[in-house]
């Protein structure tokens, strides 16, 4: 019996050819699936009223003025709600005088407190409150991060005036015969 057996040599050349070809055939790949999703958030954006079956290449066209204005009268029939979830996905127009929006500031309401302790156990802080709370005051625990560590706040009193606050620094100060600070709470 004869021992066959065959002989492949591979050299640098055969190795940058497959990879090459490789490398071609996965920059296909992307390029195509690139279109499809393309094409598909197209037809998304246009609707099923936008797709026809003609075959022919058609633009997409910008919503015109006229087409706005239809627009807007359907709105103005429609659930007010609806209409202003419309109003945030539409087009900007060209008008910069129609669209110009002014920003109003949202003001909180600002009141005074007498913070009584930080805490880095929220255990210890919620103990603290309770203290507070059960000789009758208003507690509140606040959480921060500072220099990557959780601070728990516990403030005391809903003062609407810095002399109040102060007024009821004294009293908890004697009692607790400890240092307090007022601080701006929203």
């Amino acid at each position: 019996m004869e021992n066959s057996y065959v002989e492949v040599k591979v050299s640098f050349i055969h190795i940058v050819v497959m990879l090459a070809g490789v490398i071609l055939i996965g920059a296909i790949l992307f390029y195509l699936g690139y279109q499809a999703g393309k094409s598909s958030a197209r037809n998304e954006l246009l609707g099923p009223d936008a797709i026809t079956g003609t075959g022919k290449s058609e633009e997409i066209q910008l919503v015109d003025e006229k087409d706005n204005q239809k627009t807007r009268q359907a709105q103005k029939k429609q659930d007010p709600s609806i209409s202003e979830e419309i109003k945030l996905h539409q087009l900007p127009s060209t008008d910069k005088k129609k669209d110009k929006i002014e920003a109003k500031p949202v003001q909180k309401e600002t009141y005074w407190a007498v913070q009584v302790g930080a805490f880095s156990d929220y255990t210890n802080a919620k103990n603290y409150s309770a203290k507070f709370a059960k000789m009758g005051y208003q507690t509140e625990i606040n959480t921060i991060v500072r220099d990557n560590r959780k601070l728990h706040r516990v403030r005391v009193g809903n003062f609407k005036t810095r002399a109040e606050a102060r007024k009821e620094r004294k009293k908890l100060e004697q009692m607790e015969n400890k240092k307090f600070n007022i601080v701006r709470a929203n």
